[in-house]
């Protein structure tokens, strides 16, 4: 995991597989550990074979979380609606979930993704932005990112480390619980922030 990204590739890959599993402090390679060590390459074309990400997005295609028309956008910011289904995708790898799950947002009306966004909706992993809507097409920040994978983590029964400071200097302007989202991934090791003492919760998510 590169220090000036968040990334949710691996995060997906890990919730998919080894959640019922996962320790107190994440194993360096616990996608590595899920994952077949001769998985097929999803063949995307703007993911270069030696990227180190490569692996943890043929993971994901392997499991069917992420699909596509032969490119991944890797750089692209990670869309709100996007994060519903991943998350989505991954909690029913290790739960007995089936049924459709109403989305309560007025602003999913007629989406595609409104199911997943309902279903990630009912398990508390998402509360929406406000006033009935989710913001399908929002980008979603890091300290957003943050408190979807804590709480995701949580809804799949596994309990998460008690909140240690992690040091970065920059998340005071979030909201507590935020900021203990952001503590415990720094704790799990999925996020070493963005510098020695940044976390940059305002950036957006890349995919």
């Amino acid at each position: 995991m590169t220090r000036t990204k968040l990334r949710l590739i691996a995060v997906a890959a890990v919730l998919s597989s080894s959640m019922t599993a996962l320790p107190a402090a994440a194993s360096a390679h616990p996608v590595r550990a899920s994952c077949p060590p001769d998985l097929p390459r999803a063949g995307y074309s703007d993911v270069y074979p030696l990227s180190p990400h490569a692996f943890d997005i043929d993971c994901l295609a392997w499991r069917s979380i992420v699909a596509g028309d032969g490119t991944f956008g890797p750089g692209e910011p990670l869309a709100r609606w996007e994060m519903a289904v991943w998350l989505d995708l991954a909690l029913r790898w290790v739960q007995d979930r089936y049924g459709s799950v109403p989305s309560p947002f007025t602003d999913t009306v007629g989406l595609a993704a409104a199911e997943s966004i309902g279903a990630i909706g009912q398990m508390d992993v998402t509360r929406g932005v406000g006033d009935d809507r989710f913001d399908p097409y929002g980008a979603v920040p890091r300290w957003q990112m943050a408190l979807f994978l804590t709480r995701a983590f949580e809804a799949a029964g596994n309990e998460l480390p008690d909140p240690v400071d992690q040091g970065f200097a920059d998340i005071a302007g979030t909201t507590p619980e935020a900021r203990t989202a952001i503590d415990q991934l720094a704790m799990l090791g999925i996020t070493r922030g963005t510098g020695p003492a940044t976390f940059s919760p305002d950036q957006a998510v890349t995919r």
